[in-house]
């Protein structure tokens, strides 16, 4: 079932990565495999733990951790909670910081389904030249996640993906949270930044 995002109400969620420029996290020594715990998999082997890779502290709300792994300050898990929002829970761990403190934080795990992408009714579109001559990659447009196979989350993964939905209500009541580190974008719009060549791989958190 291909989704139409202004039925169904959907925004697409992702992690905002243009702040990997200023802040970022990364796994700490003896964390463990954190894949699987991040998509609601499974359940920490062993104490999480990050390493800031930037000086002071996060200045987001949310900051990326790598592949999936959103990690959540404090305010940013009390933002996830007010919001009562369903198809996820945290893991507590430790941030430590380039001089040695730490500070709490939460993995966020998204546990939330549906079905992968549904191409049925996806069309290729090439694009023209550019000024200079050269041919831009050919784009793939017109699908959406298999909605005939969501589990009813308001925060869910794309099948076995890495591309997170959230539902426009949802989504509403988490930025009225002032959650600062999350970008929300229409489902329909990011998918439509892949070319042919990539439709056969899991989307990734996509920028502008």
């Amino acid at each position: 079932m291909l989704v139409d995002p202004r039925r169904t109400e959907l925004a697409l969620l992702r992690l905002e990565l243009g702040d990997m420029e200023s802040y970022w996290v990364q796994r700490g020594a003896g964390t463990g495999n954190l894949r699987p715990v991040a998509r609601g998999r499974a359940l920490p082997s062993a104490p999480l733990r990050f390493d800031a890779m930037k000086p002071g502290p996060p200045p987001h709300d949310v900051v990326f951790g790598g592949a999936l792994a959103g990690v959540l300050t404090p305010r940013g898990l009390a933002a996830f909670e007010a919001a009562a929002i369903t198809g996820w829970r945290s893991f507590p761990g430790l941030l430590v910081l380039n001089d040695g403190t730490e500070l709490p934080v939460h993995l966020l795990a998204i546990h939330g389904r549906s079905g992968g992408f549904d191409f049925r009714d996806a069309r290729r579109v090439e694009l023209p030249p550019t000024r200079t001559g050269l041919q831009p990659p050919a784009r793939v447009v017109g699908y959406g996640p298999d909605m005939s196979r969501w589990d009813g989350s308001e925060l869910f993964l794309v099948g076995d993906t890495d591309c997170a939905c959230m539902t426009r209500p949802a989504a509403t009541r988490l930025a009225a949270q002032g959650l600062t580190g999350l970008r929300f974008t229409e489902v329909d719009s990011p998918m439509t930044e892949l070319t042919v060549s990539q439709v056969g791989r899991s989307p990734r958190w996509s920028g502008d």
